[in-house]
């Protein structure tokens, strides 16, 4: 019985692949098949991977011609026999205990994928361990061994631990297979459409906190070589395609994809500002458009939903004023008075409500400027808290400053909590300390307040 296939996209990476297949087949888990998908690679990867199959005799060896990564790893997914499926970099390497740990927690638990993390360390003799470890999650993700679903993980943590690596998933075979699961081919950046699909999909899911993987960051690599046409087309068409899991499960999970894509789509105008792919490929300000309402379903003028506005109102910061003065005008309009029609929902207006607002820094004072200089004063009986100070006499716009831990108590009908950053922990802090005594009110996460 095959309990793991690790399966091995290969491109030109013939310098590592002695390491990582070695990884492989020192594990202490025995029963494994590696399927390595030569893609076309142009150095040399199949003349190392020939010698490598004499002397591990069970490797298997699929060459084809380039179609991308992937592709390749549609290959593997398809020739795989094994109970679980791994997709392993063949620049990178794995602990010897990974598959066993992971075999065992999947089949003790009847997973559907078992997360983990990685070290990252430079491409050099030393391998220099790199600070701070973005794939180190421990921190973070506060669910120790419990089974939770993919949606739970992707709705809690998608802001933190947003890690749409292959690597980090040992999967189900009959998880990706019955869900016809696949990669998107021929583009750059696939894992993300890949990432979201199986975590809207899996129903159980455990994080161990171990960095089993060993994590190579090469400057030639897809992530660490430059941004250009190719790689904002493949970001286009990699976001629309994630626009299409809109459906999927009957759109749970939706809420976090949603976000995903508009931080993307975010990123890629403002890369292909900096690196002027707006000069060479006119269309693609269109494009990007075009790909902001598919996501938010609907025209500027017919979306009611600030943060979508918040959105394409960034987006256009990056298009030329004389060109698209008209569609940013319909923007900047439809978002002062979505702004508006959301700070009235605002309990500051009304003279009996005690109000608390936790958060204290510029997020804050932007909100209450916009309030004050459109909506009118502030009526409410208004205190500011904060986590940190102690002075009594302390104030803020002219409204005393309480700590956190010192309201146990009192009368409040509302918190409003005012950071987008530590929102989360915000809330987590009311919720440790008072329970349910408070109505909370996230001004970021809840009303989509982004100013």
């Amino acid at each position: 019985m095959i309990k793991t296939s690790v399966v091995i996209p290969v491109y030109n990476t013939g310098i590592y692949l002695e390491e990582c297949i070695g990884s492989v087949y020192n594990q202490t888990q025995r029963e494994i098949e590696v399927i390595a998908v030569n893609d076309g690679s142009t150095d040399d990867s199949w003349e190392v991977l020939q010698h490598l199959q004499e002397k591990y005799p069970g490797l298997i060896i699929v060459t084809q011609d380039n179609h991308g990564q992937g592709y390749a790893r549609n290959v593997g997914i398809k020739m795989a026999r094994g109970e679980y499926i791994y997709f392993l970099d063949s620049d990178d390497y794995i602990m010897e205990d990974t598959l066993e740990s992971c075999y065992e927690c999947a089949s003790k638990n009847k997973l559907d994928i078992v997360l983990f993390d990685a070290l990252e360390f430079e491409d050099c003799i030393e391998k220099k361990v790199i600070k701070p470890n973005n794939c180190d999650r421990h921190e973070i993700i506060k669910e120790r061994m419990e089974v939770f679903s993919g949606i739970f993980f992707l709705e809690k943590y998608y802001r933190k631990s947003y890690n749409p690596v292959p690597w980090s998933m040992y999967s189900s075979a009959a998880f990706i297979k019955d869900n016809d699961i696949r990669f998107l081919t021929g583009v750059y950046f696939e894992d993300n459409e890949f990432y979201c699909r199986m975590m809207t999909l899996a129903k159980r899911v455990m994080y161990i906190p171990q960095m089993f993987y060993q994590y190579r960051c090469r400057k030639d690599s897809t992530t660490g070589s430059g941004f250009d046409l190719r790689k904002a087309r493949d970001h286009i068409e990699v976001i629309n395609a994630m626009a299409e899991l809109k459906t999927l499960n009957r759109e749970k999970g939706w809420h976090a994809i949603k976000e995903i894509s508009l931080s993307m789509l975010l990123y890629v105008t403002k890369v292909c500002y900096e690196n002027s792919l707006y000069d060479k490929e006119y269309s693609l300000f269109a494009k990007i458009l075009d790909t902001w309402n598919r996501i938010c379903g609907g025209t500027i003028e017919g979306t009611d939903d600030l943060g979508d506005i918040d959105y394409v109102f960034n987006i256009c910061i990056y298009f030329p004023g004389e060109d698209f003065k008209e569609i940013k005008n319909l923007i900047e309009d439809k978002r002062k008075r979505l702004l508006v029609q959301t700070l009235n929902q605002l309990p500051l207006n009304q003279e009996k409500s005690k109000i608390a607002i936790y958060g204290c820094g510029g997020y804050t004072d932007k909100v209450l400027d916009f309030y004050e200089a459109w909506i009118g004063v502030i009526k409410a009986d208004v205190i500011f808290l904060d986590s940190y100070q102690k002075d009594s006499r302390a104030r803020n716009r002219g409204y005393p400053v309480w700590h956190i831990e010192e309201i146990r108590g009192k009368e409040l009908d509302y918190i409003l909590i005012s950071s987008p950053q530590y929102e989360e922990e915000m809330s987590d802090m009311v919720w440790q300390l008072y329970g349910d005594q408070f109505k909370v009110i996230l001004l970021h996460g809840d009303l989509r307040i982004n100013i």
